[in-house]
């Protein structure tokens, strides 16, 4: 799966290890893919309950770390830990059912870039995904 190998990337890096030696109680948080034509720009965040901030990895060549920022979340919401091991489709998977249903629902829509973010909400492990069309409409 596409997405484990882009997590691998960054595990496997130095800039990780490092960041993960001063940070041992964070952890996955959400994967984000920002597809425009066939550029996919991947990042991996990561959430650290103590300070309530949230860490992402752009996963390119190199594994960069972007600064830490606060968690976007409503006040008592709980920020849950994603589970790779968990995941059951392929983003080709999940990106090919919303290509169908777009195609049915929404023809004239055409999307010019994707955004999905794996995440596990309330309702569990899901694929949220917005498509933003050359009239820059979303759907989601």
């Amino acid at each position: 799966m596409e997405i484990l190998q882009q997590f691998a990337k960054v595990e496997a890096s130095e800039t990780f290890r490092e960041w993960k030696v001063g940070f041992p109680q964070a952890f996955l948080s959400s994967m984000f893919v920002l597809i425009d034509g066939e550029q996919k720009e991947w990042q991996a965040m990561f959430y650290d309950p103590e300070s309530e901030l949230s860490t992402a990895f752009l996963i390119s060549e190199a594994v960069t770390l972007l600064p830490p920022e606060p968690t976007f979340k409503e006040p008592q919401a709980q920020v849950h830990q994603v589970d790779l091991d968990q995941v059951k489709l392929d983003l080709a998977e999940c990106l090919e059912i919303c290509a169908t249903e777009q195609r049915q629902k929404y023809p004239t829509a055409v999307p010019k870039k994707i955004i999905a973010i794996l995440q596990h909400l309330p309702v569990g492990l899901v694929y949220n995904v917005t498509y933003i069309t050359a009239m820059f409409a979303t759907l989601n």
